[in-house]
């Protein structure tokens, strides 16, 4: 494992626990979770002080 990172492990382990998830919850919500997410982070790198 020379060339994978702890990034690389993180992305993946966050890519696995997602897609579990949506497989148990189901694929439009699944979407619209992580859409609201990242709509949420956007949000908040704006409106920071």
């Amino acid at each position: 494992m020379e060339g994978v990172n702890w990034f690389d492990v993180g992305c993946l382990v966050l890519v696995v626990l997602f897609g579990l998830r949506g497989i148990t919850n189901g694929i439009i919500k699944e979407i619209f979770g992580i859409l609201g997410l990242i709509g949420g982070l956007f949000a908040a790198m704006r409106y920071k002080t």
